[in-house]
């Protein structure tokens, strides 16, 4: 680890094109004794190749500080890991703090195939599957988050790596968002139902019909080009507000319009 020698470490740091040498040195000592420590030569030529060098080195280190001494170990077999993992650490901090703060996603990405995965909207919606029989709202907002946080971090990883199409990043957010969209939607009327019974109407044929709710996705997600910074334009149809819910026993109050009904 010729390197990180004390006397003149900084100055050939800054040789090297460090912007912050000390700042790099002080990173490459602490990555010297993680399972990254054989590779710090090879770790800081990669670094300077990247976007953000100090930053690739700050966050690799916060990655390795985080992350099982097994799995680093593991990962650093495949011959492509190290320049791959620097270059995400190097070109985004987002990124690379979803992997500093979940180990597991980091041993799904590069261990388990994450990263050579492929989703479209029945991938997502099998993906959310338990989330949606969650009954408390706390519960649901995490799981949400979190498996936006996953996906988010192969979608973006693929795109750094060039593993994928641009058409291909912004469909798969957009169906990621769908599918979070209808997660959120079947937990949000399975609980007004528990409060306020079924929302029917009478059809116009006279028949008694459940009333059903929908959420159209207008731009950029209705046309599947959503990025990473977007938001989401999206309106809300219900087929009828000429009925009511059917009510909940023991509560006069339950029994509402449909309109007060999908507003909620």
């Amino acid at each position: 680890r010729e390197l990180l020698d004390q006397e003149g470490a900084v100055a050939r740091l800054q040789g090297m094109g460090f912007v912050d040498p000390k700042s790099a040195l002080n990173n490459l000592k602490l990555l010297s004794s993680t399972p990254f420590g054989p590779h710090i030569e090879e770790i800081a030529a990669k670094a300077l190749a990247s976007p953000s060098p100090e930053g690739a080195l700050n966050n690799l280190e916060a990655i390795a500080k985080e992350t099982p001494s097994e799995l680093i170990g593991e990962a650093l077999k495949a011959p492509l890991f190290l320049e791959r993992i620097i270059t995400i650490a190097g070109s985004s901090p987002f990124l690379s703090g979803i992997l500093a703060r979940n180990s597991r996603f980091f041993e799904w990405l590069f261990l388990k195939g994450g990263l050579f995965e492929k989703k479209g909207l029945e991938a997502f919606n099998d993906g959310l599957r338990d989330a949606r029989l969650l009954d408390d709202f706390d519960s649901l907002a995490r799981a949400l988050r979190l498996y936006k946080q996953k996906e988010y971090l192969r979608i973006g990883a693929r795109d750094l790596l060039g593993l994928s199409e641009l058409f291909e990043v912004t469909a798969e957010i957009s169906d990621l968002a769908s599918a979070s969209l209808d997660a959120a939607l079947a937990f949000s009327i399975r609980n007004s139902k528990k409060l306020y019974g079924e929302p029917l109407y009478t059809d116009e044929d006279g028949s008694i019909k459940e009333a059903r709710f929908s959420v159209m996705g207008l731009g950029k997600l209705g046309g599947r080009e959503l990025n990473f910074s977007s938001d989401i334009d999206i309106i809300y149809i219900y087929s009828s507000d000429k009925g009511e819910t059917t009510g909940v026993e023991g509560r006069a109050e339950a029994r509402i319009s449909l309109h007060a009904f999908f507003v909620k």
